[in-house]
């Protein structure tokens, strides 16, 4: 779309080769722990054409919009065109189709000045090319309310703020039309961050070593339409880094949409508030965790009660690993969630292994909710899926999924010919483990048989294959703990 229609300001006629700022004055977001709320969306168009009516302008931009604005009302109403601000009462001007290559900027570390590598802001055009950053404090690169940018070849480390804690490398605030090929960060938060609504992005070759929480993290705002591929975390000790792709975020609960993850691996997949109409393919990782939003007293302006809805996931390798002692021993803390969790959320033609069964591949982790359950229950199926598990020493159950706390329903479907791959001992018993009366596991063989096989890791088991049976799936726990 590069044409919308807006309300006039008085007898004012926007003008043709101006840039302004296209924003939806309703898209408010508010942070979960300090109540702080922003704008988000929008971005930066430049006027091609317009046609003025009595109180409304149809304007054509010179570029396609990355995101919806109102499109089923052609964007009138809420959604505004505003000038650029003013410094010195002068209105500033757009930096356009402009390179900036084989920078290499030493900042300062340990500091409670704000060092930052670049900024880039109000800028269209502009291109990043074979840079290399050490040492700051805050953030390394901020793109902040840009159009066409490129980032290509870059590398940073050791990013961190005043207090020693890890920051982000390569931030994009507020932008449009972003392209990000080869980036690299070193002892970071995040390596790629697309925050506050920034759309129409595609990631491909992201790395991160030693990264906090996330090597590509969509940091709320409604970010829409983006692509992410071959995207790895490699991580240090386990419940030091988390080497995350997380798509969402759980204090800026806006979420994203219609985005595709493919060909990546990293530690957790974490799919987070309202990320909905997306899709992963191909992704290696260690779990899946659901995570709706904080449990927070701040009602949020803009997504309250948000949560996962509407993701396919295909040909995902999870090997998941517990532990052993105490349950996600191996894991470093993280913020639970409250309320339901997700809904129509599919898993096709996948690999699940348990190394030990101390903590679930897919986490539901649920606290005390303030939130009214709501119908229909949350929801996942595993569609053509494999189920292997390794250790035959652990409590004598598969952690599929894992409640927490009892306080919502869970529905799990199992179809289309899913093979469960599991010694026999952990058929037997249910010592260490409760089934949740909360979850309700649907057998749909309507496009093939699920059925158990004999596991190789089991030397006393020598069934032969079998149709699942009802006591199966009571072994394919639920568990509250």
């Amino acid at each position: 779309m590069t044409t919308i229609t807006v309300n006039k300001n008085g007898s004012e006629v926007p003008a043709v080769g101006t840039f302004y700022f296209l924003y939806d004055r309703n898209k408010w977001e508010t942070h979960a722990s300090t109540a702080e709320e922003r704008l988000v969306g929008g971005e930066l168009v430049k006027v091609k054409s317009v046609t003025a009516g009595a109180t409304t302008a149809t304007v054509e931009f010179e570029n396609a919009l990355s995101q919806p604005f109102a499109s089923s009302s052609g964007g009138i109403g809420n959604v505004l065109l505003s000038k650029l601000p003013s410094v010195g009462g002068n209105e500033i001007g757009v930096c356009e189709n402009i390179t900036l290559k084989g920078f290499r900027v030493f900042g300062i570390s340990n500091s409670s000045n704000y060092a930052s590598w670049m900024w880039v802001l109000w800028s269209s055009g502009v291109t990043v090319l074979d840079f290399y950053g050490c040492e700051s404090v805050d953030t390394g690169i901020s793109f902040i309310r840009c159009r066409n940018v490129q980032l290509f070849n870059a590398r940073g480390e050791n990013v961190e703020n005043a207090s020693n804690v890890n920051e982000y490398s390569f931030q994009f605030q507020r932008c449009a039309g972003i392209e990000v090929n080869r980036a690299f960060a070193c002892n970071a938060r995040y390596c790629v961050v697309m925050e506050a609504g920034s759309s129409g992005f595609k990631v491909t070759y992201a790395y991160g070593v030693n990264i906090l929480e996330s090597v590509f993290d969509i940091h709320g705002g409604d970010a829409y339409g983006g692509e992410v591929r071959f995207v790895s975390a490699f991580v240090g000790p386990p419940g030091s880094f988390l080497g995350s792709i997380a798509l969402g975020n759980t204090a800026w609960r806006r979420g994203a949409s219609n985005i595709t993850v493919e060909d990546c691996s990293c530690q957790w997949l974490n799919l987070r508030t309202a990320i909905r109409n997306s899709t992963v393919r191909r992704v290696t990782c260690t779990r899946v965790n659901f995570l709706a939003r904080e449990n927070s007293p701040v009602l949020d302006k803009g997504a309250a009660g948000a949560y996962p809805d509407s993701v396919t996931m295909e040909n995902l390798t999870v090997t998941y690993n517990g532990g052993s002692g105490t349950q996600d021993s191996t894991m470093v803390s993280r913020v639970y969630c409250i309320a339901n969790v997700f809904k129509n959320i599919l898993v096709k033609n996948s690999t699940i292994e348990s190394v030990n069964n101390f903590a679930p591949a897919f986490g539901c982790d649920l606290t005390t909710s303030p939130l009214t359950p709501q119908t229909p229950p949350s929801d996942i199926t595993f569609e053509g899926c494999t189920f292997k598990m390794s250790d035959t020493t652990a409590l004598p159950a598969f952690r599929l999924v894992r409640d927490y706390v009892n306080t919502q329903k869970i529905k799990v479907t199992l179809k289309g010919a899913c093979v469960i791959n599991i010694p026999v001992t952990t058929f037997v018993g249910s010592t260490g483990a409760i089934v949740s009366t909360e979850v309700e596991v649907v057998n749909d063989t309507t496009s093939g048989q699920n059925v158990r096989k004999p596991s190789p890791d089991d030397p006393n088991n020598k069934n032969s294959a079998r149709n699942l049976q009802a006591s199966d799936f009571d072994r394919l726990k639920f568990t509250v703990i």
